[in-house]
């Protein structure tokens, strides 16, 4: 089985990237402070600190959605009862 090119280009552009964000990841090492409440402090790795709050970013959004999705679900449901 052959692959298209687009298939290449697709896998190029991902790996791409890969490297870029593998760049700013070892670029940003740096340590910074992390203050919660309360007094909480904490010295964590500047790029760790971003990938936690992009999770807890992907992880509230997809929670927002969720709310909608259902409801959408129940009207689909709904409406193929009626056909």
């Amino acid at each position: 089985m052959k692959k298209s090119a687009m298939f290449w280009v697709v896998w190029a552009v991902r790996l791409l990237i890969f490297i870029f964000v593998l760049s700013l990841a070892v670029m940003n090492t740096v340590s910074v402070p992390v203050t919660f409440f309360f007094g909480l402090s904490w010295e964590m790795p500047l790029v760790l600190v971003m990938l936690i709050f992009l999770l807890l970013g992907a992880i509230l959004g997809i929670f927002a959605m969720l709310g909608r999705l259902w409801r959408l679900k129940r009207e689909l449901s709904i409406l193929r009862r009626h056909v």
